[in-house]
């Protein structure tokens, strides 16, 4: 009995263990499920959408099913977050309604890079677009360039240094200061993780500003983050808000670097609104052989493709949208920490199209976008078939082509070490850019005593010693360039006989300012040796 009492109660034991054992298996396979499957699940339940409205018009009623909602600042967008379940029905409802304008799930986007290949030669892109004769423009003093992107490394002095600071906000104080609905926004957003730390973790938006300071090192850079912590993609509602951000706070460029697959009437609202409000656009074309990819597509969306050497890279689109292109193969770059990567991609062809609008902006603050635009266009390389086509657009940024075409500048004729003889009457061209506002030119000449002459608009000379300087013409808006002569057949005066003058080394000079008397680009000049 006592054995057989033991044995029974060891059996029982053991019995009761398995069911335990059992018990405690179940439980842990359904709160590892509930864990692994059951909760991403529910944070992944909604859907976001975006509804757009026509003007003045106000959404009502709410379907049932929208979970949360809020109208972008400064938009007629609605962000909206929408039950899974309920989705088909609530897009359903939202179009019926007579003040929407289109109703549109938000999207991936995606940032147009790639790590540098081996083997590939190291790009002196700088060298290679003439950086120097860019910068000779401006350094872009002052200027705000929205990079809408991951971010920048606001860690990193040489960044944090430059970054736009919103003087309409009190940093720390949590409260919306400017009331523009972002509170502590004082150094830009994050839109992706909804907070007021733009701080770069992937590293893309830093790369991409880096290129931007190597040209315009003046410039102030308004980080606007539109990725969640690190990744490399991005929604269309946090571009579309991003936008409109910019826009906000005064941008006056916003680089695009990324791409999305399809259009949006979202995003093609905001890039719409920033231009009418005379933000220039720059968009990556995109790191697909195909066509140019949205936005980079749009009229409104300056497209830059990818070049290596003289030949498009071949991860560069082509198409009709195409407009500049710019070197993109294996590009020197700093990332987080201050280190040196090297990476391709569209992405820094466009930060480079952008750098060099803020420094025409940086020269003259008064030129609209569409005047920019031209600029950079007219200031291309030609490259492929003569004239704008699919491949090239309108050719290879090159800044000494844009210097040439934006800076005033005075041609005398090409001569051996600048040797003019006094015997002989000399032409002497001018070129005047478009400047967007009323402008004045001066003309003068430094003689080989370091008087400066200068001339009226009656051609006659004065000895700025004892006359004030003036200008020998003014211009108003609308203004195109000018291009003639100033002395010589068909010129605005009869000839420059150098007849009377004294030999030695002549500097000729030509400047323009507004009506504030800024100077509205660099003074250049032409040399000449009389004998």
């Amino acid at each position: 009995m006592g054995r057989f009492g033991a044995g029974a109660s060891d059996d029982i034991w053991n019995e009761s263990g398995c069911v335990v054992m059992k018990v405690t298996v179940i439980l842990f396979m359904v709160v590892f499920i509930f864990w692994g499957y059951v909760v991403p699940c529910q944070a992944q339940k909604t859907v976001e959408i975006l509804v757009v409205l026509n003007p003045e018009a106000v959404l009502r009623p709410i379907p049932r099913g929208v979970i949360s909602l809020h109208r972008i600042p400064g938009s007629r967008i609605v962000r909206m977050d929408v039950s899974k379940d309920c989705i088909e029905e609530v897009i359903r409802e939202l179009k019926e309604q007579k003040g929407v304008q289109s109703v549109e799930r938000s999207r991936t986007g995606r940032f147009e890079s790639s790590p540098g290949l081996e083997g590939l030669e190291d790009s002196d892109w700088y060298k290679e677009i003439d950086g120097e004769e860019i910068e000779r423009l401006s350094p872009g003093t002052g200027v705000v360039v929205a990079v809408i992107d991951t971010g920048i490394d606001l860690q990193d002095s040489e960044f944090s240094s430059r970054a736009f600071v919103n003087s309409g906000e009190i940093a720390g104080d949590v409260i919306d200061n400017d009331g523009n609905g972002y509170v502590d926004d004082w150094r830009g957003w994050d839109m992706g993780d909804d907070d007021n730390d733009p701080q770069d973790e992937n590293g893309h938006g830093t790369e991409v500003t880096s290129v931007i300071l190597s040209l315009a090192p003046d410039c102030r850079v308004l980080p606007i983050k539109i990725n969640q912590g690190a990744s490399d993609t991005f929604s269309t509602a946090d571009l579309v808000e991003g936008i409109y951000y910019a826009i906000s706070l005064g941008a006056r460029v916003i680089n695009l670097s990324l791409t999305v697959d399809k259009d949006s009437e979202a995003v093609s609202l905001a890039i719409r609104a920033a231009y009418d409000a005379g933000a220039i656009v720059v968009g990556a074309a995109g790191n697909d052989p195909g066509l140019v990819e949205f936005p980079g597509s749009m009229d409104e969306v300056i497209a830059v493709g990818g070049l290596y050497g003289d030949s498009p890279a071949w991860f560069s689109p082509h198409g009709p949208e195409m407009e500049l292109m710019a070197p993109g193969v294996a590009i020197q770059l700093i990332s987080l920490g201050g280190v040196e990567v090297h990476a391709s991609g569209t992405s820094f062809s466009c930060a480079m199209v952008s750098g060099t609008a803020v420094d025409l902006l940086g020269m003259n603050p008064h030129l609209k976008n569409a005047t920019v635009r031209s600029l950079l266009d007219s200031g291309a390389r030609d490259l492929g078939d003569p004239g704008r086509d699919d491949i090239y657009g309108e050719g290879a940024l090159d800044g000494r082509i844009l210097f040439n075409v934006s800076a005033p500048h005075i041609t005398l004729p090409s001569r051996p070490f600048y040797i003019f003889s006094r015997d002989i009457p000399i032409s002497v061209s001018i070129h005047i850019p478009p400047t967007d506002t009323p402008s004045a030119v001066y003309i003068g000449v430094l003689s080989p005593d370091n008087t400066l002459w200068w001339l009226d608009g009656s051609g006659n000379w004065h000895d700025s010693d004892q006359d004030p300087l003036s200008p020998i013409a003014w211009l108003k808006p609308p203004s195109e360039s000018i291009d003639g002569v100033l002395f010589g057949k068909n010129g605005v005066f009869e000839a420059f006989n150098p007849a009377g003058l004294p030999s030695g080394f002549y500097q000729w000079g030509i400047a323009m300012t507004d009506e504030e008397q800024r100077l509205l680009g660099p003074v250049t000049w032409a040399y000449m040796l009389l004998f």
